[in-house]
């Protein structure tokens, strides 16, 4: 149990490792969800929530429009991009190593969506 300054306790658990026959699936998913959901990456990992496409264009705009619509894509395709890593690392870490074989190698996509189906 950690207690930040802010009066806030967070209670940390080990998540089980989901097992090479995944005997423990219905266990693994409520806690890995659980943690995908206090790092705001469930939504990506579950695949309901994706990349923001490239912006694109608006001839009704004007370039700096343009420019400053372009760069909110851009971080949003960013913030994106490190809670799906995020999302990424916790599943890998939280599968037993037996199971990792049924990833690609070397991993073509190292989405969190791909590694939790």
């Amino acid at each position: 149990m950690t207690t930040l300054n802010t009066s806030v306790t967070i209670t940390t658990g080990k998540i089980p490792l989901l097992t090479e026959e995944a005997g423990n699936w219905v266990t693994w998913k409520t806690h890995i969800e659980a943690k995908l959901a206090s790092i705001k990456a469930k939504d990506i990992a579950l695949g309901k929530e994706t990349r923001p496409p490239p912006h694109t264009l608006d001839p009704n705009q004007t370039t700096t429009e343009n420019q400053v619509a372009n760069t909110l894509v851009l971080e949003e395709q960013s913030e994106c991009d490190e809670c799906d890593a995020k999302a990424f690392n916790l599943i890998v870490e939280n599968i037993n190593d037996n199971r990792l074989s049924l990833f690609e190698d070397p991993p073509i996509n190292s989405s969190s969506h791909l590694a939790y189906e």
